[in-house]
């Protein structure tokens, strides 16, 4: 359904360059899936009975979300600015570059660097995710699977 919604969306909007397509129905559909996913670890950790202990996030996990949604808010900023265009000649692109952002980095390496960086920060955000599991590795049934 929010494919559908997000194909309505871009055919209606038809604005030229398929990049950034692909990275909003990437990001949306990552997004759902994560959204999903805690929140069925939540439900299994705080429901009133059966709850299972290894089924917490750790405060550490939460930083890092924290700190990925930051520096990944501060690469949209940056991502929709757009002081480029690939529609028309070069010539006409660097005439929309603007100045340096910060010493000698311009609008596009600030967006390379804080969406790596908030990449970084949510790759570690899913590998600790799990990290209250490592006490049932011997004991598998343990793990819930959704």
């Amino acid at each position: 359904l929010i494919n559908i919604l997000m194909a309505t969306f871009f055919a209606i909007s038809a604005r030229p360059g398929v990049s950034r397509y692909l990275l909003a129905i990437l990001m949306i559909n990552m997004m759902c899936y994560e959204v999903y996913y805690v929140s069925r670890k939540i439900h299994l950790r705080l429901r009133r009975t059966n709850w299972r202990e290894n089924e917490g996030i750790r405060p550490i996990t939460l930083i890092y979300l924290l700190m990925s949604l930051v520096f990944m808010a501060g690469a949209c900023y940056f991502f929709i600015k757009e002081l480029k265009t690939s529609a028309g000649t070069p010539a006409e692109s660097r005439n929309k570059n603007d100045e340096c952002v910060l010493l000698i980095f311009d609008n596009h390496d600030m967006w390379h660097f804080l969406s790596a960086a908030g990449l970084y920060q949510h790759l570690m955000f899913v590998l600790t995710l799990e990290d209250y599991n490592i006490g049932y590795m011997k004991q598998r049934k343990h793990i819930a699977v959704f």
